[in-house]
C-alpha cells in the first residue's frame, strides 16, 4: 500500500505575499516583510496611513536598500516609499520630517510611519539629527523606528560598534530580535509602540522612538518563519495595552 504525501504549492514569493503558514526569509527580508504586514493591519483598522524609509547602506544592513529595491513589487501598492539617503544625518532628518505631517495643508495621509536604517557608527553619526527628532515629537498615527546594525566583531568596520549607549544617551527604547520571527513580532511592537505612548497624551511623553537592532551574525540568517498572521497581530496589539498600563501606572 502506497501513500501519497501532498506537496503544498511553495512560492519565493511567500516571504512577502503569503498571509499565513511557513515562509522562508532572511533577517533583512523579514524587515521588508514587516512594512508590508504593518500596512495590512493598518488597513484592516481602516487607517489611512503609509510609510517613508530611508536610510545609508552598511554591513549588516547593506543589502537592505537592494532587498527594498527588489521588493518594490509589493512595497508602491501598500503605501510604502523607499528614498535612500546621501548620508545618514539627512535620512534621519527625513524620517523626523514624516512626523510633520499634520502641519501640512493638502495632505494625503492620516498619518507616515518614518524608518531610519544604517549601521551602529552611521547612527552615532545620525544622533543630532535623531536627537532634534525624538524631541520633536511623533504624530498621533505616525511613528519613528530605526533600524540599527551592529557590528561587534568589526566585520566591515574600523571599530567594534554597539548601539546601546547611544540609545540610552537618546531615550530611546531598544529592541534586539535574534531570529527572522523575532524581527517581524518585534518589529511590529516597535510600530505600535510610539503610537501607544503618543496616546497617552504629550504631558507624559514628548516623543518616543524605537530602536531595532541587527547583529551581523544573524541579520543575514535564512531560516523558516512563520507568518504573520491576525492571531500574531492581536499578541502585538496585547502586548502594547500592556505597556499602556505600566506606563499609566508610572
Amino acid at each position: 500500500m502506497s501513500a501519497t504525501i501532498a506537496r503544498p504549492d511553495v512560492s519565493l514569493e511567500d516571504k512577502y505575499a503569503a498571509d499565513s503558514g511557513l515562509a522562508l526569509m532572511s533577517g533583512i527580508q523579514a524587515l521588508v516583510r514587516m512594512l508590508l504586514d504593518q500596512r495590512r493591519l493598518d488597513r484592516r483598522r481602516g487607517l489611512d496611513t503609509a510609510v517613508f524609509v530611508s536610510g545609508y547602506p552598511g554591513s549588516p544592513l547593506g543589502g537592505l536598500d537592494q532587498e527594498l529595491r527588489r521588493a518594490a513589487k509589493h512595497l508602491d501598492p501598500a503605501g510604502v516609499v523607499f528614498q535612500p539617503g546621501l548620508n545618514e544625518e539627512l535620512a534621519a532628518t527625513a524620517v523626523a520630517g514624516t512626523q510633520l505631517l499634520g502641519q501640512l495643508d493638502g495632505r494625503r495621509h492620516d498619518g507616515v510611519t518614518g524608518i531610519w536604517f544604517g549601521k551602529s557608527p552611521g547612527f552615532d553619526r545620525a544622533a543630532d539629527a535623531i536627537r532634534h527628532g525624538t524631541l520633536s515629537g511623533t504624530a498621533p498615527l505616525g511613528g519613528a523606528v530605526a533600524w540599527i546594525g551592529d557590528d561587534p566583531s568589526a566585520k566591515s568596520s574600523t571599530v567594534p560598534s554597539s548601539s546601546e549607549p547611544m540609545c540610552r544617551s537618546l531615550h530611546m527604547p531598544l529592541l534586539a530580535p535574534g531570529t527572522p520571527a523575532d524581527v517581524v513580532s518585534l518589529a511590529l511592537f516597535a510600530w505600535q509602540y510610539p503610537r501607544a505612548v503618543n496616546s497617552l497624551g504629550a504631558e507624559t511623553f514628548a516623543a518616543i522612538s524605537i530602536s531595532l537592532k541587527a547583529l551581523s551574525t544573524s541579520s543575514p540568517l535564512v531560516r523558516s518563519c512563520y507568518s504573520v498572521s491576525p492571531d500574531s497581530l492581536h499578541v502585538c496589539e496585547l502586548l502594547i495595552r500592556l505597556s499602556d498600563s505600566s506606563f499609566a501606572a508610572a
